[in-house]
């Protein structure tokens, strides 16, 4: 049986896809809040997302009151409505870190128009770069010299956002990167140190708690009782953001991604269909679609990556995996999940 929730997804309607009976395990009031989180998900996606190529193109051609403007519409935004966070978010950190010329304009917005602005952007930009300059590798796999140069990044980043943060005690960009680098230092207490200012700050924040909880993950050094024991926190949380809910979902993500690494599919199914309860995330949507399309599931391949689609239309591959799973599913019987893949771990 597939549940009610996942059976309506094909349905091109948004109040459709937010919609569902309880999942597993869950309280009314717990699906009621997964609801709101998946809805605070959908108001954010159809906001102006920042384009990382329009967005750096403001940097190179020096239009940084341009990019000011931008900024503290987004902030203005973000002090009423939590939304406005995503935006602003990413419009520090779609800044193209692969670039090197984008430092020296970086140095000049700095030197000609010296604002939280500018020492942030430069800061987020220094962070995003060292961990670019680092690359995918574990710690125990990295040459000496990517690890010397994320740091020498990372300190430098450290003092641009410090005296952002000096500047404006409310922005969440510099808090956001300052938790990125104390999880690649690895010192979990300072990182919990920069999530208390900046809750205090800006209790709304979806995205420092998001960050926050990364280095509490086994692969920062962390556990999944660490993980759960925040998490089991945020309940109250939420009434400044509903979105805050759906970290919940964090700790089970992660499993299913290690599952799913391990070849083991329906584990990483099971997995992400509990994270999944805590509301939408377009990777854990993602995720669990791509995994259904490994076990031919079509058919719940293709809601998922419809429901997917609901929130961003512009990824060109799962449009193109939403095309090719149409077609299978017209020609042959559509797939049923069983019972036990739905499972909650």
């Amino acid at each position: 049986m597939i549940r009610s929730a996942f059976r309506h997804v094909a349905a091109p309607t948004i109040a459709v896809l937010l919609a569902g009976a309880p999942a597993f395990g869950q309280t009314v009031d717990d699906q009621e809040m997964a609801r709101r989180a998946s809805a605070s998900l959908l108001a954010a996606r159809n906001l102006d997302v920042p384009r990382a190529q329009d967005i750096t193109a403001l940097i190179l051609e020096e239009r940084f009151e341009e990019f000011e403007r931008r900024s503290n519409a987004y902030e203005e935004h973000f002090a009423n409505d939590p939304v406005y966070e995503s935006p602003l978010i990413k419009l520090y950190d779609a800044l193209e870190r692969s670039n090197s010329e984008v430092l020296g304009k970086l140095n000049k917005w700095v030197a000609t128009r010296p604002s939280y602005l500018s020492y942030g952007a430069r800061g987020v930009w220094r962070e995003r770069r060292g961990y670019w300059l680092r690359g995918g590798e574990f710690v125990r796999h990295m040459p000496p010299e990517s690890f010397a140069s994320m740091t020498r990044a990372h300190d430098a980043a450290r003092q641009d956002l410090l005296i952002a943060i000096e500047m404006n005690s409310k922005f969440a960009p510099a808090y956001n990167s300052l938790v990125r680098i104390e999880r690649a230092r690895g010192s979990r207490e300072s990182a919990k140190a920069i999530l208390a200012m900046a809750v205090r700050e800006i209790p709304q924040t979806y995205y420092v708690r998001f960050e926050f909880l990364q280095s509490l993950s086994p692969r920062w050094g962390g556990s999944y009782q660490r993980m759960r024991v925040y998490t089991d926190d945020l309940g109250q949380k939420t009434k400044a953001n509903p979105r805050i809910w759906s970290l919940k979902g964090e700790p089970f993500a992660d499993r299913g991604e290690i599952a799913w690494n391990a070849s083991d599919y329906e584990s990483a199914i099971r997995y992400y269909t509990a994270a999944l309860e805590y509301g939408d995330r377009l990777e854990f949507l993602k995720g669990r679609g791509y995994l259904y399309i490994k076990l031919r599931r079509y058919d719940l391949a293709l809601a998922d990556l419809l429901r997917y689609r609901a929130y961003d239309r512009n990824n060109a591959e799962v449009n193109q995996y939403i095309d090719h799973l149409g077609s299978l599913t017209a020609r042959a019987p559509l797939q049923r999940i069983s019972s036990s893949a739905s499972a909650r771990p």
